[in-house]
């Protein structure tokens, strides 16, 4: 990872090339570059080769952009900033520049820009952590005496491809630009990723409500085989553009015309989104961008590589990928008794749990379902007052303890909504469920309940949840103005989190919003692991996973299985949905003296396998999706899944047939071993090891056979002679 910044004049031609600043990151073989030239901060080139521009062909560049009549001239900014419904152009400054090690040993570049016409700075603050990625933030702030208005703010923007038609004479006129990126519709429907023709478009994604999957997206260059991926760190409103144009003219009769593709990322909602006080600054959302060669294996391993370096929590020593138990999966949040919680418990320690959640149900008055009980966060009757001692009953067992919590809402019934209706988001006359968090006054409540119960019941683990979405946000009266609240409500969400990590050092957070509605890194970025779903049946589940998973690695998804999973499947089918993830069973039997014998063995031999083979490989395995496009219009045919030890020691196997309609035999190729070694293939079903050349396995590879629909094979790759 390098930063370079030039800022002299070039000699290396004979050519007269003025003085500016030229700006380049180089992070793996992505390179991206930057310049400040006539007012304005502006990208000029962007590779996946690690090949970079001289300053003679950066100007060239850039007077192309700027001379008379060109069409490019508004995409090339690397940032947008609008202030009172004005966008900032033309005017800036370069005021300053410095590049700097992080403690943690990263680099990060700080440009700094004031505006010539209001007294606004910005700084463009870009990180490398040694990935192939850099992420951008913009920090704001207003050194004048009055407050300003943030009309939109996107933190990012600028060409991301471009194909000069005169050094490509003989491409293919069919080909262009693909956009990937997932269906952002409906709960329950979480992970289905798709490709769509950009063509002569632009595509927008004005997000006024919480996405079901993670806002990643990757633009496909069919002409170069470049894949550009990026993704947003924000939980709120977002407002993204990708933009195809053909320009350029006839010159000796022949055509030279360019495509050039530009975006724009930044978050969304009814301007003004923020006011700025006097003296104050802010911070954008990050933006995590890079590019590579490949296709979906690259990118997504690509990816985790930067997620797990610079935004993935690392879980306490001691804590890691525990197996964990939620109470729910026969009472489905009904209120729950004390016994109930005790044989619950026992079922979790015969199964071999290591963590014990305690979802909704906890709390409020015997005939309170929990939907109205939120808000009041006192322990039912139910529970005799006795709820430490039963974490107590469950820690004595070698078990620790989480409880589910749904800080932001509150509903009207509620004795807290009746005495604080005024700390509920508001638009107009509208009241919402949900607390308005950009209150400071909410947010110290917020953090007083969550210190109180982690304090009180001495919590190993707290589960958040979050299922009513406000929407666009509400609105308060700010200067004389109408502002919307989701970026502040965001901003102290974080601050919330952030202060209850400092207040509990060690304690594991899971995330959940009503299944899979909060799968971005700005959540991840301070959860060990989020729900992606609120999906019960299992075919389902193993396909959102597969898709899911493209975005966030698999250490930080989590579906729920067992007697939750209300479609009748293959016991081992079920549990093996759960192995390639976070691992959280939800009902095995109801109590210790209901237990099928067979159906315990399954579910304990998993988790055992789980314990032994998955967990040592899952912080930073890499993940092959082998099926990684799923249609949700239909009932699928297979998903498979192969993750691999970074020292390729191990690779694990999943085979999930999905319909009767589908082919029972998937010939599977492994993408990560050695061809140089051997490896012993352990096949779950029947228990038999076979002893295969790694050369063998990665060109024939191996036949597997399902005989049946929700039927599942696990594979298990072990390299002779090794440790592992």
């Amino acid at each position: 990872m390098q930063i370079f910044i030039d800022k002299k004049r070039s000699k290396s031609t004979a050519e007269e090339i003025p003085d500016f600043p030229t700006i380049r990151y180089d992070s793996d073989n992505f390179v991206w570059e930057e310049a400040f030239y006539n007012g304005n901060y502006v990208t000029i080139y962007r590779s996946a080769m690690g090949r970079c521009l001289n300053k003679e062909r950066a100007f060239g560049k850039l007077e192309k952009y700027y001379s008379e009549g060109s069409v490019i001239y508004p995409y090339i900014p690397a940032f947008e900033l609008e202030v009172d419904g004005e966008r900032l152009r033309d005017h800036w400054e370069y005021i300053g520049d410095n590049i700097s090690n992080t403690p943690e040993g990263y680099k990060e570049c700080v440009i700094s820009l004031k505006y010539g016409l209001y007294p606004i700075e910005v700084r463009v603050r870009s990180l490398l952590d040694g990935s192939a990625f850099l992420a951008r933030k913009l920090t704001i702030i207003n050194h004048g005496e009055k407050s300003i208005k943030i009309s939109n703010a996107f933190t990012m923007s600028g060409i991301i491809a471009e194909n000069e038609a005169w050094r490509m004479p003989n491409i293919d006129i069919e080909q262009g630009f693909k956009l990937g990126t997932y269906h952002f519709g409906k709960a329950v429907k979480e992970g289905e990723f798709y490709w769509r023709d950009l063509g002569e478009n632009t595509i927008k994604f004005d997000l006024k409500r919480r996405s079901y999957s993670p806002p990643m997206y990757i633009m496909k260059n069919e002409f170069t085989g470049e894949n550009t991926v990026i993704f947003i760190e924000w939980s709120g409103n977002l407002n993204l553009e990708f933009r195809k144009d053909c320009v350029g003219e006839i010159n000796w009769g022949l055509s030279q015309y360019d495509d050039i593709v530009s975006f724009k990322a930044g978050p969304g909602g009814l301007p003004p989104q923020y006011i700025l006080k006097p003296g104050s600054q802010m911070d954008t959302p990050s933006v995590h961008i890079s590019m590579c060669y490949g296709g979906f294996d690259e990118c997504v391993n690509s990816l985790y590589k930067h997620l797990r370096t610079s935004v993935v929590p690392k879980q306490p020593e001691g804590s890691q990928h525990l197996v964990e138990y939620n109470h729910t999966g026969y009472t489905q949040n009904a209120q729950i008794s004390k016994q109930l919680l005790i044989d619950e418990i026992d079922m979790a320690a015969e199964c071999g749990v290591e963590l014990f959640m305690l979802d909704a149900g906890w709390f409020g008055g015997e005939d309170v379902p929990w939907p109205e009980g939120v808000g009041d966060w006192d322990e039912s009757p139910l529970l005799e007052g006795d709820l430490l001692n039963i974490f107590e009953y469950a820690r004595n067992k070698g078990i620790k303890c989480g409880i589910w919590v749904e800080i932001e809402r509150a509903h009207p019934k509620s004795n807290f909504a009746k005495n604080h209706s005024e700390y509920f988001i508001k638009r107009g006359n509208k009241n919402f469920q949900v607390l308005d968090l950009s209150k400071p006054e909410v947010l110290e409540h917020e953090f007083n309940v969550l210190e109180k119960i982690i304090s009180t019941y001495k919590l190993e683990c707290f589960r958040l949840d979050h299922n009513i979405c406000p929407s666009t946000g509400g609105d308060i009266i700010e200067d004389n103005c109408v502002v919307n609240t989701s970026w502040k409500y965001y901003e102290n969400l974080y601050t919330l989190f952030d202060r209850i990590t400092k207040r509990f050092p060690g304690i594991l957070l899971e995330n959940c919003a009503g299944g899979g509605g909060r799968l971005d890194t700005g959540m991840l970025r301070r959860f060990h692991w989020t729900q992606i779903t609120d999906n019960w049946s299992p075919c389902d589940q193993i396909r959102i996973l597969n898709g899911i998973s493209l975005a966030i690695p698999p250490e930080q998804c989590m579906p729920l299985i067992g007697a939750i999973n209300f479609t009748p499947a293959d016991t081992l089918y079920i549990a093996r949905t759960g192995f390639f993830s976070h691992m959280c069973l939800s009902g095995i039997f109801p109590s210790c003296e209901h237990i099928n014998e067979n159906g315990l063995n399954d579910w304990k031999h998993t988790v055992d396998l789980y314990k032994n083979e998955m967990r040592s490989i899952l912080d930073n395995c890499m993940v092959y999706h082998h099926t990684p496009l799923q249609d949700y219009t239909r009932m699928g045919e297979w998903v498979v899944l192969e993750y691999s030890a970074s020292d390729k020691t191990k690779s694990i196997a999943g085979f999930f047939r999905l319909s009767e309609y589908s082919e029972d035999v998937f010939n599977f190729i492994p993408r990560g071993l050695d061809l140089d070694k051997s490896y012993d293939v352990y096949f779950d079903n029947n228990g038999k090891t076979a002893r295969f050349s790694g050369l063998e396995l990665c060109q024939k590879g191996i036949s597997v056979r399902l005989p049946g629909m929700m039927m599942s094979e696990l594979m298990i790759m072990k390299m002779v002679d090794c440790s592992c």
